[in-house]
């Protein structure tokens, strides 16, 4: 690996980890719609700042697990959409059905503040924050992460658990078992 494919990999694994940790303190007083943007920049900055470390090492796309998949058609996009449509809603039912039951965990303060709660926050959070997390969290810790952990200790295993582990630690503004509590 490369001095700036190590530094880069280090800044996912801690770095970002911690610079979230420590802005949920200072997010709980700003607007959701500013923090819903502020956390889609960010996502796209480093997405950037890793496509310039994988150019600067003379690598594509592909070398970093990033392929491209064959168009399905108009037919089986349709079917594909509806498909997962109707799986997302029948997980989404399932989960306000288990809510009313007891013992169920509530959600984290800072989970229940960055919920949408407008129509706007909600289209905000579906059009630009949905896919920006997606696309570019999945290009950092499943993309280049995993790459680069790959070379470094030569087992694609041990580099899933690291990428793994540093994508959880990055989300541990949701909580853990230990901060929900019963309904």
């Amino acid at each position: 690996m490369s001095f700036w494919s190590w530094t880069f990999a280090l800044l996912l694994m801690v770095g970002v980890p911690l610079q979230v940790r420590r802005s949920m303190a200072v997010i709980s007083g700003l607007p959701r719609s500013a923090i819903y943007l502020n956390s889609s920049i960010t996502l796209w900055v480093l997405a950037a700042l890793a496509w310039g470390v994988v150019r600067l090492d003379g690598d594509r796309l592909a070398d970093v697990n990033v392929r491209s998949v064959p168009a399905p058609g108009t037919a089986g996009l349709v079917a594909w959409t509806l498909a997962l449509t109707l799986a997302g809603l029948a997980l989404f039912a399932v989960s306000l059905a288990a809510e009313g039951m007891r013992g169920w965990p509530r959600e984290t303060m800072s989970l229940e503040h960055l919920r949408p709660r407008t129509r706007s926050e909600r289209v905000l959070a579906l059009l630009v924050l949905s896919p920006s997390a997606g696309l570019c969290e999945e290009f950092l810790y499943r993309g280049f992460l995993m790459d680069r952990l790959t070379s470094l200790t030569g087992h694609a295993p041990i580099a899933v658990l690291i990428s793994s582990a540093a994508f959880g630690l990055s989300h541990l503004y949701q909580g853990g078992p230990a901060e929900c509590g019963p309904a």
